[in-house]
């Protein structure tokens, strides 16, 4: 066995009405915190009346700040500058992958006099945070980035010079995840689809990726039958709780391995076009899945990558219900069972949100695929994006 180091996630209440108790969940971290969340999703809860008339019955004040759309610098710099020096002891989080990150960013950010981009991965003045946060209670409403279990904070500023970048520190990872999957509940089919593949993107990526080690395996292989079980389940039903138990599940399960192993090629396509364009970060990595994993296969072939090619074909004999078959017929197998999700949910092509192939070299050119199972060419990855164009 490898050596390795697996860095936990934060303390977990899961179960279906876990957070009806929020009031009093929350209670003994102190009594005024920042409460951020979505718009319209968040009055649409089950427990949206009741989390408000609890908070008042036991003097929980607290400043609302809604997120509307991916996280940008500008929003969290003027949000953190009305925050600051108001004495707030914690932040709650309830909302999708936005929310969280947009959550974590302001938990960071009301600590330090400075403006989010001086923090950001990869931006010019970058340099590191110093690791200050108020404590964060985050609620998971969508089963997609698992961004409940990880340490960073994705910010996106979409346009010419554009960046979609990380806000990091091991400090940042939420102190308690509450998930609820009743929550998950009025989440839009279309939503779901697409948060869906985004949580299984991850997982795939994680279990294949050059940093994966014993544990990160076991609970992306978990992960991976979990989406496999449930997926289009929770999209075509949305309230069967049972299919929303284990996508829930299986979101966090995807942060807390991407956190420990990272990610491949179609999260750097994630980065790469959503510094140019604003697409949501599911649809992404859903209409991109399958070709990637396609490429990745064909370029193992022909290195003979056997690690790569052996993960690849565990999880077709996680979709597959036929056994005895050799390793090749799991393996386009795979392939063919992601495309098909990709087209049942009707995820589309780059080219419906204005990307044409006029950009396809620049985006390539930016596109990182730092733990990616096996080295792309340049002509290899814009392959892949012409593709789903």
């Amino acid at each position: 066995m490898q050596k390795f180091i697996f860095h936990p996630g934060p303390a977990l209440k899961f179960g279906n009405g876990e957070s009806s108790a929020l009031a009093n969940i929350i209670k003994p971290w102190g009594d005024k915190f920042i409460l951020v969340t979505g718009s319209q999703s968040f009055v649409n809860l089950p427990y949206y009346q009741q989390w408000l008339t609890n908070f008042a019955a036991i003097g929980l004040i607290y400043k609302h700040i809604i997120v509307k759309g991916e996280p940008r610098a500008a929003f969290i710099n003027e949000q953190c500058r009305m925050l600051r020096n108001n004495d707030y002891k914690f932040v709650v989080a309830i909302g999708g992958g936005s929310v969280m990150d947009a959550a974590k960013a302001i938990a960071a950010m009301v600590t330090v006099d400075n403006d989010i981009e001086n923090y950001l991965e990869g931006l010019p003045q970058y340099k590191q945070h110093p690791g200050t946060t108020l404590p964060l209670i985050a609620l998971p409403t969508t089963a997609g980035t698992g961004s409940e279990a990880t340490k960073n904070a994705v910010i996106s500023n979409p346009g010419i010079n554009g960046f979609k970048s990380s806000l990091r520190h091991d400090n940042f990872i939420p102190r308690l995840a509450i998930i609820d999957p009743s929550l998950h509940v009025p989440c839009p089919a279309n939503v779901t689809a697409a948060s869906g593949l985004d949580a299984l993107t991850q997982l795939i990526e994680a279990y294949t990726s050059t940093q994966a080690n014993t544990m990160t395996d076991t609970l992306a292989i978990e992960g991976i039958s979990l989406c496999v079980r449930s997926l289009k389940k929770a999209a075509l039903s949305g309230d069967n709780i049972e299919a929303r138990s284990d996508m829930a599940l299986a979101a966090y399960l995807s942060g807390v391995v991407l956190a420990n192993a990272g990610l491949g090629v179609v999260h750097g396509f994630a980065s790469s076009v959503a510094s140019m364009f604003d697409i949501p970060h599911g649809v992404i990595c859903g209409t991109l899945l399958g070709e990637s994993t396609r490429m990745n296969i064909k370029k193992a072939k022909i290195l003979n990558n056997i690690i790569a090619l052996s993960k690849f074909t565990n999880i077709g004999k996680v979709f597959a219900t036929e056994s005895n078959k050799d390793d090749n017929w799991y393996l386009d197998f795979l392939v063919q069972q992601l495309n098909k999700l990709i087209d049942e949910f009707n995820i589309q092509k780059l080219g419906a949100y204005q990307v044409t192939s006029n950009d396809l070299q620049a985006i390539s050119k930016l596109t990182k695929i730092k733990n990616n199972p096996v080295t792309l060419t340049q002509e290899e990855i814009l392959e892949i994006i012409t593709s789903r164009t």
